[in-house]
């Protein structure tokens, strides 16, 4: 089972000198801690803060020293009312009468300060140009297949994590030399991944119905533990210690403890009306707040609270099957539209910014996207069955001008 980083309580003393490094302890190091990172909830010794602030995952995160939150029961009492999440507690999944109410399409509970923002963004990507700026190879001597990259994420700037659902590995691409520095292979196929922290990952594997954890060190990976779930589980995203999971079999969101303790689970709204009908990929937005979910078959990408509440829809007539999906820094989401071999931006409020025109000729069925705010740079996977191998396994990379 995966060590949740919060149950280091139980190596708190009320005079803080029992405490330890948690990503240390997980690897059967004692370390003292003299910081902890409020956003992943974890104690760091001073080697794992610097390593923190260097991964781009991980590099905008609070990390507060001694005091105040060192003491054990202070710290206990922030990470019970800090953002909301110590309604997770009650360890039982929504009722009906919790569920969301559903929204109309394209509506939003915001005043004219969203519009504001939309109208800010439509103007400020009016003049967008996006340029073609080369491929990466995602294919190596050891695959047996072409690639299908379902998954990817930042490890740090000029570094991606792409799960390969094909050859049923993980890898680390460097994308400065369009290079794999490290792949591992699994017994069941990989779909999605997230960072938990600024060394370890976390990978849904839908077949198997789990999350298998994995460890980076000197940029190779190493399997680590994992933990079962009920579906078969597509997309993840990870937030303050907590996984937001897909699963298409059965349709339904859920939140969950790091160990896979199901804490909130969305799956219809209180009159019994499915919320989903094949939930892919989940994003969570820059505030920290809400989550967004792509469903291919409902053709559209659904806001929604860490309590389940709807926030806003966004469906298009040019939305069709949307795929992957990311936040950049700003706000503005970018949607994977596979079908139509687009990519769409829209604002926070789930209104629609821009449709980028298919960018070359080679992007086909755009099926996972990820943005690194600090190289301005896009990576887009490909993959439709019967694709020739040159579409497949690359990458296409580019930048926003």
């Amino acid at each position: 089972m995966a060590t949740n980083s919060i149950g280091l309580f139980d190596n708190v003393s009320a005079d803080v000198r029992a405490i330890r490094c948690g990503p240390c302890l997980t690897e059967g190091n004692s370390i003292d801690a003299y910081h902890i990172c409020e956003n992943c909830c974890e104690y760091l010794c001073a080697t794992c803060v610097r390593y923190h602030r260097k991964f781009t995952a991980t590099a905008k995160h609070v990390i507060v020293k001694k005091s105040p939150f060192l003491e054990s029961n202070l710290l206990e009492n922030y990470l019970e009312t800090n953002d909301g999440f110590s309604s997770f507690n009650d360890d039982q999944h929504s009722s009906s009468a919790d569920r969301p109410t559903e929204s109309k399409q394209n509506t939003h509970l915001s005043s004219s300060g969203v519009h504001q923002t939309t109208r800010d963004n439509i103007e400020k990507y009016s003049m967008l140009i996006v340029a073609h700026c080369g491929d990466l190879n995602v294919k190596t001597e050891d695959d047996s297949r072409n690639c299908f990259i379902t998954g990817c994420t930042l490890l740090t700037s000029g570094y991606l994590v792409i799960t390969d659902h094909e050859n049923r590995s993980v890898k680390i691409v460097d994308t400065k030399h369009s290079a794999i520095l490290s792949e591992l292979f699994l017994e069941d196929a990989p779909w999605d991944v997230t960072m938990v922290s600024s060394h370890r990952l976390a990978v849904t594997l839908p077949k198997a119905r789990l999350i298998q954890y994995m460890i980076v060190e000197f940029g190779v990976l190493y399997e680590d533990q994992h933990v079962m779930l009920n579906g078969e589980c597509r997309g993840i995203a990870h937030h303050d210690g907590h996984l937001v999971v897909s699963y298409d079999k059965p349709s339904m969101v859920q939140i969950l403890s790091l160990d896979g303790h199901v804490l909130k689970s969305f799956d219809q709204n209180q009159n019994g009306v499915d919320l989903f009908r094949c939930p892919q990929y989940v994003a969570i937005g820059p505030d920290g707040r809400s989550i967004y979910v792509s469903d291919r078959d409902t053709f559209k990408i659904t806001k929604i609270t860490f309590e389940g509440k709807i926030l806003a829809t966004y469906v298009d007539h040019e939305l069709c099957s949307p795929r992957g999906i990311c936040a950049k820094g700003d706000g503005t989401l970018i949607i994977c539209n596979w079908r139509n071999n687009k990519l769409h931006l829209i604002s926070s409020a789930c209104e629609k910014v821009k449709i980028l025109q298919p960018l070359s000729d080679d992007v086909l069925c755009p099926t996972t996207v990820c943005f690194c705010d600090d190289l301005n740079k896009l990576y887009v996977s490909r993959h439709w069955v019967g694709a020739h191998p040159n579409y497949v396994n690359n990458m296409k990379v580019f930048e926003f001008e």
